[in-house]
């Protein structure tokens, strides 16, 4: 899918352009191109290739130029797509991430409870990097800056730094949304400071 001007670069010249601009591409004519595509026998030929086999390091080299063309159109991000790396969840990004970001002694805030507490005492195991949570005290059901700002100051008080912010949206036990750009916004300005 498209979200652009130029849609004529060769190196996508195999994949199905959608313009989201148009309003004509409303969720019929999309799910009917879709009924059409899974009709076709010969839509799924070559599959096999991505089925029953060990992933690719770093991910499909078409799905990674895809990505970056698809940053650079819409958000005007220039990425190389030799430089994206694709993992299969979640859970594989947080631990790539931890390994290539924090420091041994680090602190992850994450709003509590947290999702994945065997992934966090094997890190902690391994780096000793730890998840700290963040009671939801506020509202009780997102983060809030009130919150994070009691947190970062009882870290302070037993001399630990935190190096990041994990976000879950919609919070994987909670249900919880972090809505609205503006209150994400200032979550990621208070960061920053």
């Amino acid at each position: 899918m498209i979200n652009s001007n130029n849609n004529n670069e060769s190196v996508y010249e195999d994949l199905e352009l959608l313009d989201l601009r148009n309003e004509e591409n409303n969720i019929d004519i999309n799910l009917e191109m879709i009924r059409n595509k899974f009709s076709d026998p010969t839509f799924l030929s070559g599959l096999e290739q991505f089925l029953c086999n060990y992933s690719i390091p770093n991910g499909n080299q078409i799905v990674r130029k895809s990505i970056s063309h698809h940053l650079r159109r819409l958000f005007g991000v220039s990425l190389n797509w030799e430089e994206l790396l694709l993992v299969n969840n979640e859970l594989a990004a947080l631990e790539v991430f931890v390994n290539k970001f924090c420091l041994n002694g680090d602190l992850i805030l994450c709003p509590a409870p947290f999702a994945y507490p065997e992934l966090a005492k094997n890190i902690k195991t391994r780096t000793q990097i730890e998840f700290w949570p963040i009671h939801l005290t506020t509202n009780g059901i997102q983060l809030e800056i009130n919150d994070l700002i009691k947190t970062y100051q009882k870290i302070e008080e037993k001399g630990r730094r935190a190096r990041a912010l994990l976000l879950h949206n919609p919070h994987p036990i909670l249900g919880s949304l972090q809505d609205g750009d503006r209150r994400i916004s200032k979550l990621v300005e208070w960061t920053s400071e």
